[in-house]
C-alpha cells in the first residue's frame, strides 16, 4: 500500500489557511462590537441589515485570502498526487516508523542514563564526604594524643612564664619608684624657682613703689610752690589795694 508524502509547502499553506481564518473570526466580532457601541453612544440599536453589511465589507478580504490559501494547498497536494515519485512504499512507511520508534528509545535511554549518572554523581559525593570526614577525625586522634605527650613541657613552659612574669613585675615597680624620684626633684627644682621668682618680684615692687612715692612728692612740691607763689601775688595786690585806700 503506498500513501502520498507530505510536503512542506502543502502544510504550510493550511496553517497559513487556519490562521487567516482565526482572524477573519476575529475581525467579524470586533466590528460587531464597534456597531454596536456606535449605535449605542447615540441612544440607538443597530440593524440586522447595517450590521450585516459592515461585516462583508471589513470581512471580505482576509475570508477569500483563507479560502484562496487553502484553495492553493489543496491543488498543489492535488498535483503532487499525479506524480507517482511522491508516493512512499509501505516497506518506507514501515522503515520510517521503525525510525520514529528507534528515535523515542533512544531518546527514553539517554534520559535513563543521565538519571542513572545523576545517582552515581550523588552517591559519589557522599563517599567522598565520608571519606573526608574519616580522615579528618584521624588527624584529631593523631593530635590529641601528641598534645598529651606534651602536657608536662607545657606545664613547665607556665611555670617559666610565671617566674617571667613576676621578674617583669618588679622591674615595673622599680620604674614607677623611679619616676616618683625623678617627679620629685623636679617638684624641688619648680619650688626653688618659684621662691626666686618671688623674691625678684618683691624687690622690684619695692623698686616701683619708692620711685613712684618720690614722683609724687616732687609733684606734690610743684604743687605747693604754685599755691604759694599765688597767695603771695595776691596778698601783695591786696596791700597795694589797701595802702592806696589809705593814701585817699
Amino acid at each position: 500500500m503506498e500513501k502520498l508524502r507530505k510536503s512542506p509547502i502543502v502544510i504550510a499553506c493550511y496553517v497559513l489557511a487556519a490562521l487567516m481564518l482565526i482572524y477573519t473570526v476575529y475581525t467579524i466580532g470586533s466590528t460587531v462590537s464597534y456597531i454596536n457601541n456606535y449605535y449605542a453612544s447615540y441612544g440607538m440599536e443597530a440593524g440586522a441589515g447595517e450590521t450585516f453589511s459592515y461585516v462583508i465589507q471589513n470581512a471580505i478580504t482576509p475570508f477569500a485570502l483563507t479560502v484562496l490559501v487553502a484553495m492553493a494547498g489543496y491543488i498543489l497536494n492535488a498535483v503532487r498526487a499525479l506524480n507517482p515519485d511522491n508516493y512512499a512504499t509501505e516497506q518506507e512507511i514501515l522503515e520510517a516508523k521503525e525510525a520514529k520508534r528507534m528515535a523515542k528509545e533512544e531518546k527514553r535511554a539517554a534520559k535513563e542514563a543521565a538519571e542513572a549518572a545523576k545517582v552515581e554523581g550523588e552517591k559519589a559525593a557522599e563517599d567522598t564526604e565520608n571519606v573526608a570526614a574519616d580522615f579528618a577525625a584521624s588527624e584529631v586522634t593523631e593530635k590529641f594524643e601528641d598534645a598529651d605527650s606534651f602536657v608536662e613541657v607545657d606545664d613547665v613552659t607556665e611555670k617559666l612564664d610565671d617566674v617571667v612574669e613576676v621578674d617583669d613585675a618588679a622591674e615595673k615597680v622599680d620604674d614607677t619608684v623611679e619616676v616618683f624620684e625623678d617627679g620629685a626633684e623636679a617638684a624641688e627644682e619648680k619650688a626653688e624657682k618659684l621662691e626666686e621668682t618671688i623674691e625678684e618680684g618683691f624687690e622690684e615692687a619695692v623698686e616701683e613703689a619708692k620711685e613712684e612715692a618720690a614722683e609724687i612728692e616732687d609733684e606734690a612740691k610743684a604743687k605747693a610752690e604754685e599755691i604759694l607763689d599765688k597767695a603771695a601775688s595776691k596778698a601783695k595786690n591786696t596791700a597795694k589795694k589797701s595802702g592806696k585806700k589809705a593814701k585817699k
